[in-house]
């Protein structure tokens, strides 16, 4: 039998997207382990989890030819001993991927810091879809900000760290009174333009460094529009505005929360912009398609600019290995009259080839938005 290492690590983008471009020889299984604590807290509760999990993949393995049969049943083998043996992939972890075709060596395992719903696919290819959000994450800064104290956070709404703390020490306050006064609070006036001017080339040198995607500032309302208006037109055009937050004692979770909240609204927004462009493309210049169909037919044009997917939407469809056609019903691919081949779930297909042509993929939240497109869509570059 087969003995191979799995592979244990946090999520990242680059991971994942090297995953998804992963092709090897044979089928890949992939399955997804929910950890949410409010089910699967106990390790007798996680235990009946997985042995549903791969009682299910064994079950899927036997419908495959016996080529596919014999690797995928070391496969879900050698998952079931991982998953219930004494490895530690239960920590700093919402929910776990596991990607494993041994033959190849391949026995990835992924740490997710947000929930997924369980599940058992074999594809092809690792199927990534249920985690593509974190392809596509974007970086955000949050700078926090006083008379005298700058922190700085770099991550996502769900991974962020701080980037370091650096305390200006700007001169305090004493009671002499008069001229002295005065002279004494305009020195402690120039001392905190100082501190502003610096923190504002230090997040431009960082954003340039690092390309931030949004940056969101915590400061009082005093403070802010000093700040605001000594940000470079690069850090001010992606600043998305300000926060209240308590500068000293502030943590990674606590702004988090707050980014949540931010990213969910600017998520609905552009989600209501895209479907506002996909109802006038369909009703007006041609410029978008609706149903699997026109999509798919929009695909083999390379015309595909925004690819927007109900949240529940799955679909069988047809490729030909040789030229990549994509098309609803099995036959002869149109183009080099190949004998096309079956896909269960076209989805992954369609995820795969949106990045190839540099689209877009977006999950449409709203499940009334893509009901006249029977869940699928496509906003076109021409």
């Amino acid at each position: 039998m087969a003995t191979i290492t799995p592979k244990i690590q946090k999520a990242r983008a680059g991971l994942i997207r090297r995953l998804a471009e992963t092709d090897p020889p044979g089928k890949v299984l992939s399955l997804y382990v929910d950890l949410d604590p409010a089910k699967f807290a106990t390790p007798p509760a996680r235990e009946s989890q997985v042995k549903s999990l791969t009682n299910e993949a064994e079950s899927m393995v036997e419908q495959f030819d016996r080529e596919s049969k014999m690797p995928l049943r070391e496969d879900v083998r050698l998952v079931r001993e991982f998953l219930l043996g004494d490895f530690d992939w239960t920590s700093e972890a919402r929910s776990v991927a596991i990607f494993a075709s041994t033959g190849n060596g391949m026995f990835d395992v992924l740490k997710l810091p947000e929930p997924v719903e369980r599940g058992v696919f074999i594809d092809d290819r690792p199927h990534v879809l249920p985690i593509q959000d974190l392809v596509e994450q974007e970086t955000w800064c949050v700078l926090l900000v006083s008379r005298d104290v700058e922190r700085i956070f770099i991550g996502s709404p769900i991974t962020l760290k701080e980037y370091d703390e650096s305390r200006e020490d700007v001169r305090g306050q004493h009671d002499q009174g008069g001229w002295s006064q005065r002279r004494f609070a305009n020195v402690v006036e120039e001392d905190v333009e100082d501190h502003l001017k610096k923190v504002a080339e230090r997040i431009l040198a960082l954003h340039k460094a690092t390309e931030f995607d949004h940056i969101v500032v915590a400061a009082d309302e005093e403070l802010w529009p000093r700040i605001s208006e000594r940000l470079h037109s690069y850090v001010s055009q992606i600043t998305v505005g300000r926060i209240d937050a308590d500068i000293q004692m502030a943590t990674a979770e606590d702004l988090q929360t707050k980014l949540k909240s931010i990213a969910a609204r600017q998520e609905a927004e552009r989600e209501q912009e895209l479907i506002g462009r996909l109802k006038e493309g369909l009703a007006n210049d041609g410029r978008a398609a609706g149903g699997l169909e026109r999509v798919l037919a929009a695909f083999n044009e390379a015309r595909v600019e925004t690819l927007l997917l109900a949240e529940d939407f799955s679909a069988s469809g047809v490729t030909c290995p040789t030229c990549g056609y994509l098309g609803v019903s099995e036959g002869t691919c149109p183009v080099d009259r190949e004998s096309t081949d079956r896909l269960d779930d076209i989805v992954p297909r369609l995820v795969e080839r949106a990045g190839e042509l540099a689209a877009d993929t977006v999950t449409v939240r709203n499940p009334r938005a893509l009901e006249d497109s029977r869940g699928i869509a496509a906003l076109l570059r021409f």
